[in-house]
């Protein structure tokens, strides 16, 4: 009766795995071996030296780009009086005077932000990012 059992156990296994595996293997329900699968197959070794070797790596940090303190000797610009600052995001401020067509934007002394080149109408522009 064990020996029944363990017949019955292992032919349940054997189509469940049959009927798992046979959609990755093979190609729509033909003889022929699916080309991923193959892929798969060849790739096998490399992709697993390269997960035992990144078990095994020492852990570094990101390299992070070192931040730079640029002061910049900015002339003190007469803001009329009339101009009402609006927040653009944390530490902030804009506002544009009407009558000259003249934008004036408020930067507070700790904000954090970086500068970035990005191409606008195929134009190289810098472009200064706030971080939040």
């Amino acid at each position: 009766m064990k020996q029944l059992i363990s017949i019955v156990i292992s032919l349940l296994i054997s189509f469940a795995v049959v009927k798992l595996t046979a959609p990755v293997v093979f190609v729509e329900n033909t003889p022929r071996v699916s080309n991923e699968f193959i892929a798969m197959v060849t790739n096998l070794p490399q992709t697993s030296r390269t997960f035992i070797a990144s078990i095994f790596a020492p852990r570094k940090a990101p390299a992070e780009t070192p931040i730079q303190n640029v002061f910049v000797d900015i002339p003190n610009i007469h803001v009329p009086e009339n101009l009402v600052f609006a927040p653009v995001t944390k530490g902030v401020k804009a506002a544009e005077d009407v009558s000259t067509g003249k934008r004036y934007v408020h930067i507070n002394k700790d904000t954090a932000y970086y500068t970035e080149q990005i191409e606008i109408n195929g134009k190289m522009v810098t472009v200064i990012r706030f971080e939040e």
